[in-house]
């Protein structure tokens, strides 16, 4: 009599089953990038004084009539007011309506946009702290913040995060977990990081990455128009328009539209062009958009290799089974 064997499932197998889990929980996440104005105030805001620094940034062309949803930048959105009030959407006709949304959970929020990395300065003092200060550019607008550490391997330490005399984010972070958002929005060139070591030693900390929310303007173009976004006149009062009360109900994903460019302290010349200080070109929202399809692609791919790489292996597994059976 013929004794059948009892097929055991290798570790290399549960290995690649957890590998490929792994990859298909990252499927909704990988075409996301993961990845104000020039005077600073040591308060809250990062903003002081009445700035008249302002900014032009034409949209790209309208081909279809409809809603489109207009995601701001970072770059953009370091050179506006705090309440972002000062932007205004101009045409031929003059200003178009637009609802804004600062909602990270809406469902049309564009995702998290990586924002430049900072200089990083840190303090070990004898107080069992470490103090982290980070240094922008500009004042950019932060939602989320990340930090890489190199050491020690086992750790888990609470930390606060400060904007001025504000604490913005009170979290405690492990090995596993470094990532959080900021409680409410911070817009600052300085943000400083206060962590706890306690008796342990302090934390090597190699990069801090920040993160904007995917805010972004909600309004309706007409094909064939020409669109330009303005912002950065601190003057500017915040506008109250109707739109909202007819975008609540909208059902239907707004059409996306980018940026020519965003330029600072624009010059419109007679011919219709305009010079200044680039501070994003259409080529650069391109590459992000491109990364993250590029992620996502990559993801896709690894996936099916697995998928094929299993369904071979029942495949022959069937056939020895079968093989086995007639024996």
């Amino acid at each position: 009599m013929k004794i059948r064997k009892r097929s055991r499932t290798r570790p290399w197998t549960i290995a690649m089953c957890r590998v490929l889990l792994a990859a298909i929980l990252l499927i909704p996440f990988a075409g996301r990038s993961g990845d104000p104005g020039r005077s600073g105030d040591p308060g809250r805001g990062g903003e002081t004084g009445r700035s008249r620094e302002t900014i032009w940034a034409p949209l790209d062309s309208v081909t279809r009539t409809g809603f489109y949803r207009i995601a701001l930048p970072p770059e953009l959105v370091a050179r506006c007011r705090a309440d972002l009030g000062d932007l205004r959407i101009r045409s031929a006709g003059g200003f178009v309506p637009y609802v804004l949304n600062t909602d990270v959970a809406s469902p049309w929020n564009a995702g998290y946009l990586s924002v430049p990395d900072p200089v990083i300065r840190q303090k070990d003092s004898s107080d069992k702290h470490s103090y982290i200060w980070l240094e922008y550019k500009d004042a950019y607008r932060i939602d989320r913040l990340s930090m890489a550490v190199r050491g020690p391997s086992l750790y888990r330490r609470r930390i606060r995060v400060m904007d001025g005399n504000w604490v913005v984010a009170d979290v405690s972070i492990n090995p596993h977990d470094t990532v959080f958002r900021i409680v409410a929005a911070v817009k600052a060139r300085r943000l400083l990081i206060d962590i706890e070591n306690a008796d342990n030693a302090p934390l090597v900390v190699s990069r801090v990455a920040g993160y904007q929310s995917g805010i972004f303007l909600l309004a309706h173009l007409e094909a064939g128009r020409e669109y330009g976004l303005a912002a950065g006149d601190s003057l500017a009062e915040k506008p109250e328009y109707d739109l909202h009360y007819f975008t609540d109900s909208l059902s239907q994903k707004p059409m996306d539209i980018g940026f020519k460019a965003v330029y600072f302290r624009p010059d419109l010349k007679k011919d219709g062009s305009t010079t200044g200080k680039v501070l994003l070109k259409a080529s650069q929202q391109r590459t992000r958009s491109r990364s993250g399809e590029l992620l996502l692609w990559s993801v896709l791919a690894l996936v099916l290799l697995f998928l094929l790489y299993f369904s071979a292996k029942m495949v022959r597994a069937i056939g020895k089974k079968e093989s086995n059976d007639r024996l």
